[in-house]
Parts: C-alpha cells; structure tokens; sequence
C-alpha cells in the first residue's frame, strides 16, 4: 500500500472520513466499523448512514499494529483558522461554481426547448394548419345554415345544440299513486 490509512481522533473515538480508505478497512482488514454520518439527500433518515466510518479501540489497535494506519489528532490538526485570503480564494470557487451551475442549467433548458421545436416538423405544422381551417369552415357553415362539408342532409351534426335533437309530441304522464 502506497500510504497509510488516516484516523481521525476526536473526543476519544476513532473516525475514518475518507471512503476509499473505509473501503479499504472493509474489504482488505474486515472490520465492518460503524457508518455514523447522514447522507445529504436523506438527512432525515435512520435506515442509511454514510461517513463517517466510526471505529472501535480495538479495531483501532489491530490496524495500528498492522502498520496500516496512523492516528490523526483533530484538535492539534486545526488550530490555525484559515486566512483572509484562503477564505477569498474560498469565496470566490463557490461564487464560480455557481455561476457555473447556473450557465448548466440555462444550457439544458435551452437543448430541451430545442429539442421540443424539431419535434414539430414541418409536415406536423401543416397538418395543423388544415385542421384549424377545416375547423373554422365547419363553424361558419353552421353558422350560416350551410351543412358542412361531409355532412349528410336531413341528419343533424354534432355542432348542433340540443334544441335540434327529436322531442316526443307527448310526455307521457305520470301514475297517481293512491293513499291506503
């Protein structure tokens, strides 16, 4: 192996955050640990965990003794807080990639749309277009009294309203019903 696996100490417990090293300590060392973090898009969730890989002390020991791992101290690791311009360099890497992300997102609305418009081939718009005229000739020759193109004399159309349809002469009437 070309370098040692990091442990991270803090507060007494043992911690592996990187996963190609948890990995490791699974597969090669079989020690299974303990998948303590929360996953970002299931923050709200007991059944799925992810990093860290929380280790006990004997397992701790066993990979130490193994020459595999070295222990990290994360309180003597972090005592210098970054500088002003380590936080400028920071801030602007976050302002890029959003502006980053943003351009993405415009781009592949922009593809969507394009994609949308070739699918209305120009054979489509023609269809279309004489639908609507059939459409617009149909209800003025309703309008006027004419019957429409296709349309049987004597019969009504479906353009019709309900006043056209056949009404009996007689309804008939009602029994009476007795009193007992």
């Amino acid at each position: 192996m070309s370098s040692k696996i990091p442990i991270h100490i803090s507060n007494k417990k043992a911690y592996v955050w990187d996963v190609e090293s948890a990995e490791i300590v699974r597969t090669k060392y079989h020690i299974t640990g303990l998948l303590t973090g929360t996953l970002p898009s299931l923050s709200q969730q007991n059944v799925f965990l992810g990093l860290p890989l929380s280790l006990m002390p004997e397992e701790v020991v066993y990979l130490v003794e193994k020459e595999v791992a070295v222990l990290l101290d994360n309180a003597s690791a972090n005592t210098q807080p970054p500088s002003e311009a380590e936080l400028e360099q920071w801030r602007k890497g976050v302002a890029d990639y959003r502006v980053a992300s943003q351009d993405h997102l415009a781009e592949i609305r922009k593809q969507k749309e394009t994609a949308k418009g070739k699918q209305d081939t120009e054979e489509a718009q023609r269809k279309r277009m004489e639908r609507e005229a059939r459409k617009k000739s149909s209800s003025a020759a309703v309008a006027k009294g004419v019957p429409a193109e296709g349309a049987v004399e004597g019969v009504a159309s479906s353009s019709r309203g309900a006043d056209d349809l056949f009404v009996p002469d007689e309804t008939p009437s009602t029994p009476q019903l007795k009193p007992q």
